[in-house]
């Protein structure tokens, strides 16, 4: 058989099947007769010690207990019992009485009267000897008026394994003297089990092993026959797939099996077409999903992607992300300068999702730049891109827009709101918040809508986030929305963060939040660091990095601070911070060797201020990433470190870190604030 798997299961089955069948009658029929044969003896052996008790006379037991002597009537009963146990094991096959006997109990010993002759033992009138296990424990039991007719079960030394019953003999007083005991042969009995045992499980196999070989034939022969077909032909449709119209299959059961057969022959009829079909249908969709690859990186490239974008520009720092939920979305973000003191911020959301959104992005940002650079306020230039998306927008899209243009030199603002998300800010020494005021109508649907100004302005050291909708609204697997309070909760967490580390925190907490969940909206983010144009004096300082040298670089920074005429607490908080980050980067940056630091100081005059920058080559290391110690708790309670960077944070109006050309950059502003 070239498959015998199935072959192989189904006689597997059908052996078990018979081994069970085999095994559950043997038990169920060999309890059934035990119990029978056990009911069958107690029934004889009380029937016999009862009708003993009752021809024996109570009074006379006790007289031959005491004198030892027989008479005429000792000797007659001693013939009845002679008599009866012969005759019962010479007539009854199924049952062996092997002792039949009277005694009187004591507490520890019994006395035989009476016991018939038997091959075995023969106990005399007087003879005494112990209890057989369990023997006084059943004596006590029946040693009663109307006793219970309860078998003993016994394995003793001398007198085997034997099943016993007791009945009491009664004086004219009616107390019981003595006891009538009759002790059945347990291996005759078991034998007896054993045989017929024997001959049930042979008829129940005889009879299994025929009707599960008739069984397994017709199996075999109707479905098992049919079903190996089957699979070989299932086996050359996919070794073969397409190129056969349909398989020969000569099955003529009548029944499911060839209607099965015959489905399959349909099936693969159906099936070919469909691979005709589908080869046409896949070398579309390869054509259209390199199409859309080629789409993705040209939208991608439409927007700025190398950061730092503006590397010669101090006044700022600025990054975005975009995260189309498909192929290509309508979620774009730009920033440009649009003269050498103005820079454009653009964050937009465009109505629907694919290849329409894409195409409406690319006008909408190709129209909102050009138009920028004409010149005007961000209200006024929203509103002629409005009336230029109206034009012929006859499927009805439309954007939302969140436009700002910043004086850099002065941090005055002015943004306009035409229906997108509120943006979220955060002063030097504050926290984020969320900005909210009456939006504008969104652009592309209402042709001389107009849409309105909102001045702000920033100073040095503030913050600006914005973002589209497809943030807030992320959901979980329980289409639980992820929040604006969650959203301001992780930016406040990762507040001492660039900008670059606050989006991908966000974006880590969102894939987290999702859990797996589909992206359903297209995720685009965008944080703008002001740090303003201060005029600067600047003096370095360039020496290697060990304990001995701090004195120096503190007397290089004093004598500046003599020069700038610094206050006097600001000088005492810059002298500590000075001494914590020099000794930080002495014991820890180049460890266990030393190295070079160099010590920046700029003089910021507008606002007064003063900037420390430390440039070393150790090791990468942000410490503003340090956690903030719980300075709540006693002191021998909070943990080892972390008070002198919460020190610094505490002490300083701005502080940044990056790491650039292999060397960790920390630069830490203070104002003086007269």
């Amino acid at each position: 058989m070239k498959n015998s798997k199935l072959h192989i299961k189904v006689l597997s089955a059908l052996v078990l099947f018979a081994v069970s069948i085999i095994l559950f009658s043997t038990i169920l029929i060999r309890n059934l007769y035990y119990n029978t044969k056990m009911e069958e003896s107690r029934q004889l052996s009380f029937s016999y010690a009862k009708t003993a008790a009752g021809l024996i006379d109570g009074d006379k037991v006790v007289e031959y207990a005491e004198t030892l002597k027989t008479d005429d009537y000792y000797n007659e009963i001693q013939y009845y019992f002679d008599t009866t146990l012969k005759t019962v094991n010479s007539t009854m096959t199924d049952l062996e009485m092997r002792y039949y006997y009277v005694f009187i109990p004591y507490e520890d010993t019994v006395v035989y009267i009476w016991d018939a002759v038997n091959p075995y033992t023969l106990s005399h009138l007087g003879d005494s000897e112990g209890y057989m296990e369990g023997g006084k424990e059943a004596v006590e039991k029946i040693y009663r008026p109307n006793p219970p007719e309860e078998l003993s079960v016994a394995i003793d030394e001398v007198y085997g394994h034997i099943v016993s019953a007791y009945y009491p003999v009664f004086n004219s007083a009616n107390e019981p003297v003595a006891v009538v005991g009759v002790d059945l042969s347990m291996p005759g009995i078991q034998d007896k089990l054993r045989d017929f045992v024997d001959m049930i499980v042979n008829s129940v196999l005889i009879v299994t092993l025929l009707m599960g070989a008739v069984l397994y034939y017709f199996v075999r022969k109707g479905l098992v026959n049919p079903l190996l077909k089957l699979n070989d032909a299932a086996r050359d449709l996919v070794s073969d797939l397409g190129s056969k119209e349909t398989t020969e299959l000569d099955i003529h059961t009548g029944d499911e099996v060839e209607e099965l057969a015959e489905s399959f022959k349909k099936m693969q009829v159906d099936l070919n077409e469909y691979i005709r079909k589908l080869s046409v249908v896949t070398t579309e969709r390869e054509k259209i999903g390199a199409e859309l690859n080629v789409a993705k990186s040209i939208q991608m490239d439409m927007m700025p992607q190398i950061f730092p974008a503006f590397p010669d520009r101090t006044e700022f720092d600025i990054y975005a992300t975009v995260n189309p939920a498909r192929e290509v979305g309508g979620d774009f973000y730009d920033f440009f300068m649009i003269d050498e003191d103005h820079i454009g911020l653009v964050i937009a959301d465009v109505s629907g999702k694919g290849i329409p959104a894409a195409l409406f992005m690319v006008i909408a940002k190709t129209l909102i730049k050009n138009r920028a650079m004409m010149g005007g306020g961000p209200g006024e230039i929203l509103s002629d891109v409005n009336k230029q998306l109206c034009e012929g927008n006859d499927a009805g899209m439309f954007v939302t827009v969140w436009f700002a243009i910043l004086e850099l030199s002065t941090g005055k603002g002015v943004a306009a709101n035409a229906g997108h998300e509120h943006p979220f800010f955060k002063h030097k020494d504050g926290m984020w918040e969320l900005v909210t005021y009456r939006h504008s109508v969104i652009i592309g649907v209402v042709e001389d809508a107009r849409i309105t100004d909102r001045p702000f302005t920033m100073e040095p050291g503030d913050r600006l986030f914005v973002y589209t909708d497809g943030v807030p609204e992320a959901t979980d697997p329980d289409l639980e929305q992820y929040g604006t309070q969650r959203l301001l909760d992780v930016m406040n967490a990762n507040a001492s963060c660039s900008a670059k580390e606050m989006l991908q925190k966000i974006t880590s907490d969102v894939e987290s939040y999702m859990d797996g969940s589909p992206q359903a909206d297209d995720i685009t983010m965008m944080c703008f660091d002001f740090y303003g144009t201060p005029k600067t004096s600047s003096l370095a300082l360039e020496i290697e990095a060990t304990h001995d040298n701090l004195d120096e670089v503190l007397a290089f920074v004093n004598e500046h601070l003599d020069e700038i005429n610094c206050p006097r607490k600001v000088r005492m908080q810059l002298n500590l911070i000075v001494e914590e980050i020099y000794v930080n980067i002495a014991s820890y940056a180049y460890a266990p060797g030393t190295g070079m630091v160099k010590i920046i100081l700029d003089d910021l005059k507008d606002p007064d201020g003063v900037r420390l920058t430390f440039v070393d080559q150790g090791v990468p290391y942000d410490p503003l990433q340090k956690k903030d110690p719980d300075i709540t708790l006693p002191a021998e309670q909070r943990p080892i470190g972390g008070l002198g960077i919460y020190l610094v944070k505490k002490n300083m109006d701005v502080l940044t870190y990056h790491y650039e050309n292999q060397s960790n950059i920390l630069e830490l502003t203070k104002y003086f604030k007269k």
